[in-house]
């Protein structure tokens, strides 16, 4: 393959990402009974200005019989974008700007579960597209600005 020094770009831009929960907790007694971690991902977006974006992530990673703790990190990250991008800002928010933030999120969990009695979690490789496909994309801030918009409410 042959480098190119000239990458295609989206148009958006990742101005900071801002860490609002880090926590690491046991479970509650006698309630672990699963083998395998269960890992929880939710996610939001809301428009903040013109050419402005926040995205939010959160992934919880549940206690198992071998690591009896949950990790729980949520984060949000501020996009800007300016004239034409390469992609709607809907398809940005729901695919991109949640890949951009998952490195943030898995180095969190590890760094966090690292300082904890049943070692380091490292979080797997996640298909962003497909995970982003059970949410449900209208009942979200950014498209209920939206509609507000649309219907005159601002």
């Amino acid at each position: 393959m042959k480098p190119t020094s000239r990458p295609p770009k989206s148009g958006f831009r990742l101005d900071a990402v801002h860490f609002y929960k880090q926590s690491q907790s046991p479970p509650p007694r006698g309630k672990v009974t699963a083998r395998k971690r269960p890992i929880r991902v939710s996610w939001d977006w809301r428009r903040v200005a013109k050419s402005q974006v926040q995205v939010k992530l959160s992934v919880e990673i549940g206690p198992s019989l071998a690591a009896p703790e949950t990790l729980a990190v949520s984060l949000f990250g501020d996009f800007s974008y300016r004239g034409k991008t390469a992609l709607p800002v809907e398809r940005f928010v729901g695919v991109n700007a949640v890949s951009i933030l998952v490195p943030y999120a898995r180095e969190a969990l590890s760094n966090l579960s690292s300082r904890g009695l049943h070692g380091t979690y490292y979080l797997p490789s996640i298909n962003v597209v497909e995970l982003m496909k059970v949410f449900n994309f209208s009942r979200t801030t950014g498209a209920r600005q939206a509609l507000g918009a649309t219907k005159g409410g601002g």
